[in-house]
């Protein structure tokens, strides 16, 4: 019920995690007044309104599944004020629904889910003047994606990706400030080579066990993403920091 939303909203202190398949307008309404991070792990076809009464309150973050988002959908989160915004299990994206929502001012945008991303959808993506701009769980980038998102004017751009290939490794290079690609499973030597010569990137796997971040790649490719993390040196808006383990 409404009032056991904004009870939860009032008397909770950690992240707000909310199971519900379906979520009326008016509870979303009482949800919205949470100042925190509110997560949807089960939700399902969110009205317009909904989505509308979700971005009107004070929620720091907001989390929520959106399967084939439309341009109006996007619009209206984009007009969350918050500091993060998550949008999961995308399917499709169009480039008129990116362009709705890096319309958002929050600081970080994750967008994670996605069948493919275009050329165009990520010059749209891009143009996010968030600080960190995070796309997930993409099965290959092509060299047309990795132009468009190489032109995005953040600090940090992470992708998890599977497969990359020599020229999209070539184009994400033309993006000059933090690059994190994460959940790398096949690339050429010559594609490490091209991200290892960068200045600022790292990689990293998505379950951080042990040696299992490099464990699907050959030993010279491995030897090449490992001597690179070893160096840590990122772009900060006070300037380059080095933060390589003495």
């Amino acid at each position: 019920t409404p009032l056991a939303a904004e009870f939860l909203a009032r008397s909770t202190d950690g992240p707000l995690f909310i199971g519900q398949v379906h979520v009326p307008e008016d509870i979303a309404n009482s949800l919205s007044k949470f100042p925190k991070y509110l997560h949807f792990y089960n939700l399902k076809n969110p009205s317009e309104e909904t989505l509308r009464a979700l971005v009107s309150g004070s929620l720091k973050s907001l989390s929520l599944p959106l399967r084939n988002p439309t341009p109006g959908d996007a619009s209206i989160l984009g007009q969350f004020k918050g500091n993060s915004l998550t949008v999961d299990r995308i399917g499709q994206l169009s480039p008129a629904s990116a362009k709705a929502f890096v319309q958002s001012t929050v600081e970080e945008i994750t967008l994670s889910g996605l069948d493919q991303l275009s050329g165009e959808t990520a010059e749209e993506l891009s143009k996010s003047k968030s600080k960190n701009l995070t796309i997930t769980r993409l099965k290959t980038l092509s060299k047309e994606t990795a132009l468009g998102l190489s032109k995005y004017k953040g600090l940090y751009l992470t992708i998890s990706v599977k497969r990359l290939s020599d020229e999209a490794a070539e184009a994400l290079n033309r993006y000059p400030n933090n690059l994190q690609l994460v959940n790398l499973k096949a690339l050429s030597e010559t594609a490490a080579q091209t991200l290892a010569a960068r200045e600022f990137v790292s990689f990293s796997a998505s379950d951080m066990i042990g040696s299992s971040l490099f464990s699907t790649h050959p030993d010279s490719i491995a030897a090449i993403l490992k001597e690179r993390n070893r160096k840590v040196i990122i772009k900060t808006e006070e300037g380059i920091r080095d933060l390589t383990p003495k």
